[in-house]
């Protein structure tokens, strides 16, 4: 197969758009063309991506009707465009079978999946793998937990590529230690509580400050109760918390700002096993794209990946691990350069391993 490609990337939902640039970068440069064929929502969130031939923006609306008119013209825009290559950003989903069950030209097929277990439950599943065949996965650790069927091809894809934006408002206050926490306040996926009760606000080390980066509506249960648990220790001053939603150009600028990255995924927490075998967190993807070390627990130990790039704790000495890093700097800029060079997260890699899995 020529690498001369007119690509289609397909995103029918609005999640998982964080995925989207790092497919953009990977086939830039041998594909002809790349067009986003996207749900409506994303218009905005992706009107920073270069190196777009084409786009089309299907309108779901809230109706059958609306639904349908979508799809056919999402199938429209496929025929009339000759593609070479479509990959579905996220291969799962009624929306997604629906779209394959239609009459679509040739092309080569390839699907994301993000929960790795879920590749092939369901009817959707089964009738989504009769048209595509080869799937990424987003790390190199979920390939040994896939459930494979025969015929199809898995490859592991790492998406750390992201956008250069900054917003000039964002500044650094002189000194300060920033220990970044991002996604919004999900007690079921994050352990803060158990972070909040090793903090000592006289023994934290006096530069440390904790961003929570994602959307904390003050209505939300779970940020009332960390909030809550940081007042009745004294470190609100610590912990920077947002109760609106940030722009893309805004969270970027916080990453790109912050020391160390704390994915603060336990193995006490519900969907811990997930994340050790079949998903990756967004902390993930950020730390390996910045080249910022994290804390992670020690559960992820002898994962190559995270061995690059990771001070690992167990999980009653966490506060303990924060304050013997935020002393000793020259071991997270080591481990910075490290991950500046480690082979996985060079745009290079990742886009070999994307095309030698269109052309397998």
């Amino acid at each position: 197969m020529s690498r001369d490609w007119k690509v289609a990337i397909l995103e029918l939902d609005y999640g998982h758009d964080d995925c989207l640039y790092s497919l953009v970068r990977c086939l830039r440069e041998p594909a002809r063309e790349i067009h986003l064929v996207c749900h409506v929502k994303l218009r905005e969130r992706t009107a920073h991506f270069d190196g777009i031939d084409g786009s089309y923006w299907a309108d779901f609306g809230d109706t059958t009707a609306q639904e349908v008119r979508a799809l056919a013209g999402v199938r429209s825009y496929l025929s009339d465009h000759g593609f070479d290559v479509a990959v579905l950003n996220t291969a799962r989903g009624s929306r997604v079978r629906n779209l394959l069950l239609l009459p679509l030209p040739k092309m080569e097929w390839i699907g994301t999946a993000h929960i790795a277990n879920k590749l092939f439950e369901g009817t959707s599943r089964k009738l989504i793998a009769r048209r595509v065949k080869k799937y990424l996965v987003l790390n190199d650790y979920i390939i040994p937990h896939v459930p494979l069927e025969p015929g199809l091809k898995v490859r592991g894809f790492y998406p750390v590529f992201f956008p250069p934006v900054s917003n000039p408002f964002v500044t650094k206050p002189d000194g300060q230690f920033w220990i970044t926490i991002p996604g919004h306040v999900e007690r079921k996926k994050r352990s803060y509580m158990t972070l909040i009760d090793q903090l000592d606000v006289k023994r934290l080390h006096p530069d440390v400050h904790f961003l929570i980066l994602g959307h904390g509506s003050p209505s939300d249960p779970d940020v009332r109760a960390v909030r809550s648990a940081l007042k009745d220790r004294d470190l609100e001053s610590r912990f920077t918390l947002f109760d609106r939603f940030l722009d893309t150009q805004t969270f970027h600028s916080y990453v790109a700002k912050s020391d160390i990255i704390l994915p603060l995924i336990h193995p006490r927490e519900p969907g811990f096993e997930e994340y050790l075998k079949y998903k990756v967190s967004f902390a993930f993807y950020l730390a390996f794209g910045y080249g910022i070390p994290m804390l992670c627990n020690d559960a992820y130990e002898g994962i190559d990946d995270f061995d690059a790039s990771c001070f690992y704790y167990s999980e009653d000495r966490l506060a303990e691990r924060i304050n013997q890093v935020a002393e000793n700097q020259v071991l997270l800029r080591d481990r910075a350069r490290i991950m500046q060079s480690y082979p996985k997260f060079q745009l290079e890699h990742q886009r070999n391993r994307l095309l030698s899995l269109i052309q397998a």
